[in-house]
């Protein structure tokens, strides 16, 4: 357990956050705390969405990110409004339509930007449309421009993998322009009873195709069940919910102890497969593998562990009307899994993963994130104890 992560007061950042508006001359009228983003070790992120009511009468919503290192609580928190973050200083100019558009030659008005994902400090994902042109502009780090575009242009020429091409890059900026690929999400289709589905088989053999890649200087990529990840995991739960954590810290104890008799398989992987990144076509393939910066070189039998925890968690947390179906999905892909892999090689990986999504609703602030934490973590549990296919099983709807 980390002990720096203990007892972190989130009201304290939403304090800062209202103090340096008030040295500019803000003045606070409504607040929500709107994400966390903890490192154990590292440090603590806290988005907090603000309204701003300003001397000369206006009033504007901001979203206000404030930072402290875990190993120096008292130091003073570094505090920023969205879109000025200082690890990304590509991030004000790729939400300004003008300016994009500019770069990508087109008219003036004619962009239409959406902010599709952020994550404070490391990267943002824009798609950008105009009456002919639709495509993603990921914002990076300007030092890591190389690494993701060598990624991308690795995998596309490597077996023709459907990886978004690289249209166009802006190192300054931290920019990288993608081809937006055609498709739906697999998670998206999860919640569509009649659409057609790729099977185990077809996901093996992109994972396989990917184990393929060549990869020049490739990452090592942290297999799920490495104790730093679960320790880490285990110590976000017993930040968000300190009732949970001595359950936390087990679960992971029981992971280290299964991983110890597992075998990797080091190859080429993409680091963060999930329903998410893969995108389906009609007739059931796959057409598209989104989301390749955390690829390097891993544990191949992890890839199928990482989905399949996905896939898990996504019903365990599904409403109602869409739970019995992604069930039914996930369970065909266990039995395959078990089948082919082994359930002794699938236990500790499938609930390593599960431990790290269980830190996901409380890092969103969902409404509801103290039952999403716990269900998380007793279906983790139920896998160490039962295994992955009975365990997927008894929560099967009938």
């Amino acid at each position: 357990m980390d002990a720096d992560a203990d007892a972190l007061d989130l009201d304290a950042f939403a304090v800062a956050a209202v103090d340096a508006l008030a040295e500019l001359g803000g003045r606070v009228t409504a607040l929500h705390r709107r994400e966390v983003h903890l490192r154990p070790g590292d440090e603590v992120i806290v988005g907090v969405d603000v309204t701003v009511g300003w001397p000369d009468g206006t009033a504007r919503d901001e979203l206000v990110q404030v930072a402290v290192p875990l190993a120096d609580r008292a130091a003073t928190p570094q505090v920023w409004c969205y879109p000025y973050d200082p690890l990304l200083p590509g991030l004000a100019a790729a939400v300004t339509p003008d300016t994009v558009g500019a770069f990508l030659g087109l008219p003036v008005g004619a962009a239409r930007l959406t902010v599709r994902s952020l994550r404070p400090c490391r990267r943002a994902v824009v798609e950008v449309r105009a009456d002919d042109l639709d495509v993603h502009l990921k914002v990076v780090p300007p030092d890591e421009v190389p690494r993701v575009v060598g990624r991308h242009r690795a995998f596309a020429a490597a077996a023709g993998l459907p990886v978004p091409p690289v249209v166009a890059v802006d190192e300054q900026r931290g920019w990288v322009v993608m081809a937006t690929l055609r498709g739906t999400t697999l998670d998206t289709l999860l919640d569509e009873p009649r659409s057609r589905l790729p099977g185990a088989a077809d996901i093996a053999a992109l994972i396989e195709r990917l184990a393929d890649v060549e990869l020049v200087a490739a990452d090592p990529v942290p297999a799920s069940p490495a104790a730093e990840l679960v320790v880490r995991h285990a110590a976000v739960i017993a930040t968000a919910q300190p009732e949970l954590g001595d359950r936390a810290v087990a679960l992971a104890r029981a992971i280290e102890s299964g991983a110890r008799s597992t075998t990797e398989r080091l190859a080429t992987v993409h680091g963060d497969l999930h329903a998410g990144q893969l995108l389906i076509d009609a007739a059931g393939g796959i057409v598209g593998l989104l989301d390749l910066d955390d690829s390097g070189r891993g544990d191949v039998v992890d890839e199928h562990a990482r989905l399949l925890a996905h896939l898990v968690a996504g019903a365990a947390l599904a409403d109602p009307a869409h739970a019995a179906h992604r069930w039914s999905v996930t369970a065909e892909l266990a039995d395959d899994l078990v089948g082919w892999l082994g359930g002794h090689e699938l236990v500790p990986r499938v609930a390593a993963s599960l431990l790290g999504w269980a830190t996901a609703p409380w890092r969103a602030q969902d409404a509801s994130w103290p039952e999403r934490v716990a269900a998380l973590l007793a279906v983790a549990e139920d896998v160490i104890a039962l295994g992955v296919d009975v365990a997927i099983r008894s929560r099967r709807s009938p």
